[in-house]
């Protein structure tokens, strides 16, 4: 009787996929609104968390269920510490615990917050991890746990808290008010008052000193860091705005509409390049881009979370993804304009094909791969198939550019599954 030991599909499309393709739905994510999302840098993992007490860390790929955590209380805040291999949850409990990547055991417990912490921010250039709090305090800590920074900022609850690139700013934004912080001595540089008096949401570029936040139900400002000015506007939505973010290039900004609708808008063109009206049944209170710039993951009050193929728009991962995957080749200018040439190459062998002033034209790269150990009925069990399997996807995600890897290992690998992701696989590649 023939067994399967391993089955990998690789598949190269010569057409690029429609913008608005769904790779993974994760129904009933939550019991109720999902209220804070983020996604690791490889955008191989999303952590959730629930207003059902409920906190979750998910497998991109096949949004498995990887880990949950639970209190007595929701879970307003969740964050990844990449360059450190921790995580962050903050419960309305009052407790913010870090966790190991690897062990999904707490490291330790952040403590001197005299409310509960909303939103967290990580700093990659020193690790301190800064909260805000709803009685209007910011608290920062360093690597080990100690507070750095104890000071109410604001008269109101903090809505968000964010680093930016570089490391030596801290946003923070209450409901009426922004605030510009030195992220080293944390005194205040700037505050801004938006238009309407009214903050929706607030998100921080990539690469470049900027912020997009929303002023009033349907309008998007633009703001400068480095001289605190007001650029520009974005043209209204069509639908009051509850989130927004930048892709990783800062090409585009993405927001979610009370309504569950979502737009993409291009910010050189300031036209909306892409809209989906139906993307969540209710409003999209969370928005992120993973940073190689091919997926974006919405949250939405119907308890879903939905992972989106942005094929069709070439997004450039941000310049931090590209340090750590050792996409920079030897000898290339860093800057965007360079990155963006040099990056327009088949990557698939690490070849950074060289600008030759026509953009080559490359399909998209699948991978699907399944490993199973644990046969059931007669069949005797293995000991290496899914080992192997996971050597090689791990091979393929650290040498070559796959830009969509599925995994099926044991119990995952049911008929109904693996014939979900094969019908997928011939739905989008086309």
């Amino acid at each position: 009787m023939k067994k399967l030991f391993l089955i990998v599909y690789s598949f190269l499309s010569g057409c690029l996929l429609y913008g608005q393709t769904i790779m993974q739905v994760i129904e009933d994510a939550h019991t109720g609104k999902v209220i804070s999302i983020d996604v690791d840098q490889a955008g191989t993992l999303i952590l959730s968390g629930g207003i059902d007490n409920r906190a979750h860390l998910w497998n991109t790929s096949t949004g498995q269920k990887i880990k949950s955590f639970s209190d007595a209380e929701g879970y307003p805040a969740v964050l990844f510490c990449n360059s450190i291999g921790k995580f962050v949850t903050s419960s309305l409990s009052g407790k913010i615990i870090v966790w190991d990547y690897e062990s999904m055991k707490p490291v330790t417990m952040l403590k001197g917050n005299s409310a509960d912490i909303v939103s967290l921010a990580f700093n990659n250039q020193n690790y301190n991890i800064a909260g805000g709090a709803k009685d209007g305090r910011i608290i920062v800590w360093d690597q080990s746990g100690k507070v750095l920074l104890n000071i109410i900022a604001h008269n109101t609850e903090i809505k968000t808290v964010l680093f930016n690139s570089q490391g030596n700013k801290l946003v923070s934004a209450s409901a009426t008010e922004v605030k510009i912080w030195d992220a080293a001595n944390f005194t205040l540089l700037k505050t801004i008052d938006p238009e309407s008096k009214l903050v929706q949401s607030l998100a921080i570029s990539n690469n470049i000193d900027r912020i997009a936040l929303t002023s009033g139900p349907r309008t998007v400002e633009i703001w400068n860091l480095e001289n605190f000015s007001r650029e520009y506007d974005l043209p209204k939505t069509s639908n009051n705005i509850m989130s927004v973010g930048f892709s990783p290039d800062d090409r585009y900004i993405t927001t979610g509409g009370d309504d569950g609708s979502l737009e993409i808008i291009d910010l050189n063109s300031k036209a909306t390049v892409k809209e989906i009206p139906d993307a969540h049944e209710s409003g999209i209170g969370e928005l992120k881009f993973t940073e190689d710039g091919l997926k974006l993951i919405s949250a939405g009050s119907d308890g879903r979370i939905k992972i989106w193929n942005l094929g069709t728009l070439n997004i450039t991962a941000s310049q931090a993804y590209k340090k750590a995957h050792g996409l920079y080749a030897q000898g290339i200018n860093n800057s965007q304009n360079q990155d963006d040439k040099q990056y327009r190459g088949d990557m698939l062998k690490g070849l950074g094909v060289a600008y030759s002033g026509k953009d080559l034209q490359f399909g998209n790269y699948y991978a699907l791969i399944i490993g199973i150990d644990n046969y059931k009925g007669q069949w005797n069990l293995l000991k290496n198939a899914v080992s192997d399997a996971k050597a090689i996807s791990q091979l393929l995600r650290a040498k070559y550019k796959f830009d969509y890897l599925k995994e099926l290992f044991n119990e995952q690998a049911t008929r109904v599954n693996i014939i979900k992701e094969l019908e997928w696989l011939v739905q989008n590649v086309k």
